[in-house]
């Protein structure tokens, strides 16, 4: 009995270690498995979004604002980009959160600090149309719905269809919004905003759209529509509320 119980505890840790490494490998085998159903999910949803655009058949063009040409090239790479300042430039990193999601899909993208409007691709661009001129065309698209105000005491976002208006409130209220819309020179692709009041409300919509792309898809499919979200200054962008959304066609 002795030499049993000598045996029993000899090869108890390499029974242990054994058992310990295979729940490792189970646990690691799931979460990859989970990870790899999640970007299947992603990429049905943004394919909801866009089902004409060929997202992952070719490049995808990110219009910048040229603010932001001394800090990006045209040649930036995804390591790059990760590397820019975002705790104190929030426009990098709302193109940070859009980036990032291309790569982890397999979407190829190129960088333009000019609006690509007669070009046959798809147009994602960063940074309100006081900035960006290809957000100023998508925002014109649909003047009549949505306008994005920062001059003079007007500071906010108005929902025309609803008489909603959402005022920003310097150091303590920020409001971003993504507006997609239907490029009228090419009905195929479209434009799609990510702007903010203040630069914080600008990758709060970033974050907001590349964290909830199942809910926007699932409630717009591949119509036009804008998302307005609140992030309350001086938390991250990344806590970026929901308060209204509207289907434009």
């Amino acid at each position: 009995m002795e030499n049993q119980g000598n045996i029993f505890t000899e090869y108890l840790p390499t029974v242990i270690a054994s058992l310990v490494a295979w729940l490792i490998t189970v646990a690691a085998a799931y979460l990859y498995g989970k990870a790899r159903g999640a970007l299947r999910s992603q990429k049905r949803w943004l394919g909801k979004m866009y089902p004409e655009a060929r997202l992952f058949q070719r490049e995808q063009i990110i219009v910048l604002p040229s603010s932001m040409s001394s800090q990006i090239s045209t040649k930036s790479t995804p390591q790059l980009v990760h590397r820019l300042p975002v705790s104190t430039y929030h426009d990098t990193e709302a193109l940070s959160a859009i980036y990032g999601l291309f790569i982890q899909l397999g979407i190829e993208a190129n960088f333009h600090f000019l609006d690509t409007t007669n070009r046959d691709e798809n147009i994602f661009s960063v940074g309100g149309p006081y900035v960006n001129d290809a957000s100023k065309r998508a925002f014109d698209l649909v003047k009549d719905k949505v306008v994005f105000q920062v001059s003079g005491s007007k500071h906010g976002i108005a929902n025309k269809v609803t008489g909603s208006y959402y005022q920003y409130v310097d150091g303590v209220t920020d409001y971003g919004i993504v507006l997609k819309v239907t490029n009228p020179a090419n009905k195929a692709y479209s434009y799609t905003v990510f702007a903010g009041i203040g630069d914080a409300g600008t990758a709060g919509a970033a974050f907001f759209y590349t964290r909830n792309l199942m809910s926007i898809a699932k409630k717009h499919a591949s119509k036009d529509f804008f998302v307005v979200v609140q992030v309350s200054v001086p938390h991250s962008p990344r806590s970026a509320e929901l308060v209204n959304q509207q289907t434009l066609s």
